[in-house]
């Protein structure tokens, strides 16, 4: 057993190390100075702030997202619009900026400080400011230029100057590095309470002890945690902290604000007056409120008037998203890399996985330990190679996601030559040796086999399991994407672990492959089996590949097909003819691959609108800028994102979506649900920055809409009847059914 073990780690150090040499180029692809659509720090003695943009170019429209980045030194804080009783509101000044006609500034909610009897409002650690920057010219770049004036206080206050700049130039407004973080944020701007369940029901004037205060009431659909109220009146007045009492339920509170006796005086100071407009923040962990009212005498209650943010008439408001941890995003990443092992899009690899598992059957523990051992180093280094290639991209300010090369018709022309090769070796149609110098350097030192081809496997098992995502998959890869190159790596280093955890298993205990039988003509029939499963996959991809051009599927199939048959007949040449035949095997290879980019040609509409679906009259195409407009008259709006290319979708499609008891929800009340499809087979960029403002990166992805859920209800991954039928109760503000049949 000891030696066992031993031989075991001295395999996964190999391993590591194959594994190691392959993943050092591939940092070379990341940014050498920053990301994309971020400005160059301004640093002080206890902040840093520079502007960042949410897109890496201005698109076509007059306002372009950014956001002030600033970050603090431990124990330090700043300030939010109304400080309170000290501090000072961070002041920008945009004169030097170049095609900048106004920047309307955001602000987050706000952190209480109570300090020697004084109450001031701001932030610590970091913040980002959203900005809403308005262009004078669209056919200009936007040049930023802001000279900032912050207040930074520990035990001293330091006042900080920084003059910040970003230029952000013409293109397609692709969300860019930063488009997350500053999501973040707008997250955290209050809205009117909808989305969070709050809502404000009066601020009343009160007199109860003989102390003039005032009294505000509000509600929760949840029962409040810990909650706390900001109160901003003219002229501007700091009032003690709350004091709350909630009913039984915690649904439900009273808060009455004192204002704090003048210095000179021993009585309070007196509130605002009956009929003098106040503005109330509240604040409850991640759920916020803003709203206006009129203070009220004791015996009235009026109905506020809640603050709408601008330019929020056509669009939904934000949903608030979770963000995990590091830590957690790790755990998700692995968890969600062992789930994609069940997945719809890993199927095709099972015959592979089958067979590399009943072939060992009898074989020595070592040969079964490193064949496995060589499979999970070909899923981890295909995972850092994809890691490699979001950073490059990311850094280039093209937009990233998960499986985005089934958006391609060349990748998808190229899986279906290396499939259709796969499925006829496993029927023994050929058999295509490796070069003698790659077969020498892929053996094993002490000469038992080959290790290339179980390599090649995990790497084709990972390309092919990028159509899918799985549970966890969507948060893990929406982190890591939202952030720079070292979570980019850690995380999808996890997602290959957890893929290849099986074979990692296997490796640990080979009794699980060498207790079978011995492989025997029983497994002629098997690999002939297995090979119809992977002949299957390569015509599902020229299927995909028939969705944005017939013609090139009809091309690619026939290629790939002269390429089999010339395989095929090669051994049966006189050896003088076989070079020419490897020749043009070579030819038919790459003619197949190049085809769709010669006659990929869109049937109709122009490359990148959503599509809409055959059954058009049940479906609607996406349009972000009515779901507002149409959750303000009543109605329940259901998003779904979808692809030809995404399996899990299509399995949404057809166990859930299509069911009757859902589609009647869906399409059987008239107006009361609007079902709406954003088809991402082909690039999209406004899909793309839809799905980022969620911090999301792949598909499949649903969300609904209601009155009661204006910035929507997110659905899991692997959709249930039960989710999306309580999902549109919920969002349609009815109560949800205790069971369900």
């Amino acid at each position: 057993m000891v030696q066992q073990w031993a031989g075991f780690w001295q395999a996964i150090a190999r391993v590591i190390g194959v594994v190691t040499v392959f993943a050092a180029g591939v940092p070379a692809f990341a940014p050498a100075a920053g990301w994309a659509a971020a400005g160059d720090w301004g640093r002080a003695e206890a902040v840093s702030a520079r502007l960042v943009a949410a897109v890496a170019a201005t698109g076509d429209g007059t306002t372009v997202p950014l956001g002030l980045e600033i970050r603090l030194k431990p124990g330090w804080k700043t300030y939010w619009r109304f400080p309170g009783d000290a501090g000072l509101a961070p002041q920008l000044d945009w004169s030097g900026s170049g095609n900048l006609a106004g920047a309307a500034l955001a602000w987050p909610a706000p952190v209480r400080f109570s300090q020697f009897g004084l109450e001031t409002f701001g932030y610590e650690d970091e913040v980002v400011l959203p900005i809403t920057a308005r262009r004078t010219d669209r056919r200009q770049p936007l040049e930023a230029r802001a000279a900032v004036d912050l207040l930074v206080c520990h035990d001293i206050c330091v006042p900080a100057h920084f003059d910040l700049s970003l230029t952000v130039p013409l293109g397609p407004a692709t969300p860019a590095a930063e488009a997350a973080l500053i999501g973040r944020y707008v997250q955290r701007v209050p809205g009117d309470g909808t989305a969070a369940g709050l809502a404000l029901v009066a601020v009343r004037a009160t007199d109860s002890g003989g102390t003039p205060a005032l009294e505000v009431e509000a509600t929760a659909r949840e029962p409040f945690h810990a909650p706390d109220l900001f109160l901003e009146s003219t002229p501007p007045q700091v009032f003690t902290a709350p004091v709350v009492s909630l009913d039984r339920d915690g649904r439900h509170l009273l808060a009455r604000l004192v204002p704090p006796p003048p210095p000179d005086a021993g009585a309070s100071a007196a509130p605002p007056p009956v009929g003098a407009a106040v503005t109330v923040t509240l604040v409850d962990g991640e759920r916020t409120l803003e709203a206006t009212t009129t203070v009220a005498p004791p015996a009235v209650a009026p109905t506020a008037s809640p603050a709408s943010p601008p330019d929020t008439a056509s669009r939904p408001a934000a949903a608030t998203v979770p963000v995990p941890t590091m830590p957690v995003a790790l755990a998700l990443a692995l968890l969600g890399g062992l789930i994609l092992n069940l997945m719809p899009c890993v199927l095709p690899v099972l015959s592979m996985k089958l067979l590399a598992v009943v072939s060992h059957g009898g074989g020595s523990p070592r040969m079964v330990r490193a064949g496995f051992l060589a499979t999970a180093a070909g899923i981890l280094a295909s995972f850092l190679a994809l890691a490699g290639v979001m950073v490059a991209l990311k850094a280039a300010g093209t937009a990233v996601g998960w499986g985005l090369q089934f958006q391609q018709p060349a990748f998808l022309a190229g899986m279906a030559v290396v499939v259709s090769l796969f499925a006829c070796n496993l029927w023994d149609v050929f058999e295509i040796p490796l070069p003698r110098f790659v077969a020498d350097a892929a053996a094993r030192p002490d000469g038992h086999g080959p290790l290339a081809g179980p390599f090649v496997t995990g790497a084709f098992a990972t390309l092919l399991a990028t159509p899918c995502t799985a549970p966890f998959l969507g948060t893990a890869i929406g982190f890591a994407l939202a952030r720079g190159p070292a979570e980019i790596f850690a995380v999808f280093l996890m997602l290959g672990i957890g893929l290849a955890l099986p074979y990692l298993t296997v490796a640990a205990f080979p009794r699980l492959a060498t207790a079978l039988p011995r492989p025997g003509r029983w497994m002629i029939g098997l690999r002939r089996l297995l090979s119809l499963a992977l002949a299957a996959t390569a015509l599902w991809l020229l299927w995909l590949l028939a969705g944005r051009s017939l013609a090139a599927a009809l091309a690619v199939g026939g290629l790939t097909g002269g390429l089999v048959v010339v395989l095929a007949i090669r051994p049966r040449l006189p050896a003088r003819l076989r070079p020419a035949a490897v020749a043009m095997a070579v030819t038919l290879a790459l003619a197949a691959i190049g085809a769709p980019r010669i006659l990929d040609a869109p049937a109709a509409g122009s490359p990148g609108l959503p599509a809409i679906p055959a059954d058009s009259g049940r479906w609607h195409a996406f349009d972000l800028a009515s779901i507002g407009r149409t959750v303000a008259t009543g109605r329940v709006v259901f998003v779904d994102v979808t692809a030809d290319w995404c399996l899990t979708c299509q399995a949404n499609q057809r166990l859930v979506l299509d069911r009757p008891e859902v589609a009647q929800r869906l399409f059987g009340a008239a107006d009361a649900v609007v079902a709406m499809r954003a088809d991402w087979t082909r690039p999209n960029p406004e899909i793309t920055g839809y799905l980022a403002s969620f911090g999301r990166y792949g598909i499949p992805f649903n969300v609904i809409y209601g009155p009661a859920a204006p910035g929507g209800l997110v659905l899991p991954e692997l959709l249930s009847v039960s989710a999306v039928l309580d999902g549109l109760t919920a969002a349609a503000g009815r109560p949800t059914p205790e069971a369900r049949p």
